[in-house]
């Protein structure tokens, strides 16, 4: 309601427009939370490549160069997490430019790797910087 580009994006089949699953921005104050989750008969078939490069990353680009604030505070920081079994997840959090930093319990007790790439000023998150999200 306020004009930000936050929120869960829903994701859809190109062959049939069938709903496949979401990806999300969340903002925290001074960060961006990103996720996403497909159903799991899409797994391994490089959609979640392509949804981060095609349109997680480019958005997000836009969101920095234009100035939007996370929960009223400049954005400083990018971040993401992944259950440590969830191998594909942790690669492709790796290949959106995002380091590992530590692991811990989230969720009720759940374990998750968390992930971050601190946004530098002025930055933009250019999407051609980052490899080759496709091999993710």
């Amino acid at each position: 309601d306020r004009g930000e580009p936050y929120g869960l994006f829903s994701v859809f089949s190109k062959d049939d427009h069938t709903f496949i699953g979401q990806v999300d921005i969340v903002p925290t104050p001074g960060a961006l939370e990103i996720g996403w989750i497909f159903f799991s008969e899409y797994h391994g078939h490089g959609l979640g490549s392509e949804v981060v490069s095609l349109f997680l990353v480019k958005l997000l680009d836009e969101i920095i160069e234009k100035g939007f604030l996370a929960e009223g505070e400049p954005i400083t920081k990018v971040i993401a997490t992944a259950h440590p079994e969830n191998i594909a997840s942790n690669k492709l959090i790796e290949k959106a430019g995002l380091t590992f930093e530590k692991s811990a319990e989230r969720y009720g007790g759940n374990p998750r790797n968390w992930y971050a790439r601190t946004v530098p000023q002025k930055h933009i998150w250019k999407a051609d910087q980052y490899h080759d999200l496709s091999k993710a």
